[in-house]
């Protein structure tokens, strides 16, 4: 028996304790807030293998324990953006939209599975014109506990954090205008 629990202890710490990428490796750089948006930088490692990263991020936490949900944005350097949910949520097609200004829609294609949509490119770039142009970003969706949801994020504070994002992003040579 002392064997078995041994075993499980040491196969568990092994395979599950020793991730690669935990958040506690990346120590922060740089952190500005533009209302619900956090302009972040950070980086892991030392001397020539410094690894650094900066994206732009929106957490919502809309339900709590025992039926938790949450929603979150992120935009990378490229640009590229990452809308993802809890697992088991799903979104539909077209049900991502801003508004109050420049007008956009996701496209159908830019979700995959139920649980993240990605816009890279063309796609990506017409999504933060848009965003950087507007009041509000809406989202609708039904979340893994089969409530419909209707979330909105404004979007006040969009455009300094995106500036500060590009900004600091080109200084560390990660974005387009470094």
């Amino acid at each position: 028996m002392r064997f078995l629990v041994l075993f499980v202890f040491l196969f568990s710490t092994q395979a599950f304790g020793q991730s690669e990428d935990t958040a506690g490796k990346w120590r922060p750089t740089h952190s500005e807030r533009f209302g619900g948006w956090d302009s972040v930088c950070d980086a892991r490692g030392e001397g020539p293998t410094l690894e650094e990263r900066c994206y732009l991020r929106y957490v919502d936490v809309y339900a709590s324990r025992p039926k938790f949900g949450a929603l979150f944005a992120f935009v990378e350097p490229g640009p590229e953006i990452s809308i993802g949910l809890e697992f088991g949520t799903a979104f539909g097609p077209g049900t991502i939209r801003v508004s109050g200004g420049l007008p956009w829609t996701l496209p159908p294609t830019s979700c995959r599975g139920d649980t993240a949509c990605k816009l890279t490119g063309a796609d990506a770039d017409a999504a933060l014109l848009s965003m950087e142009k507007s009041t509000e970003i809406m989202f609708n969706f039904t979340d893994s506990n089969d409530r419909p949801q209707t979330r909105s994020w404004s979007l006040s504070g969009f455009a300094d954090a995106m500036a500060d994002f590009r900004r600091v992003s080109a200084s560390r040579g990660l974005g387009p205008e470094s």
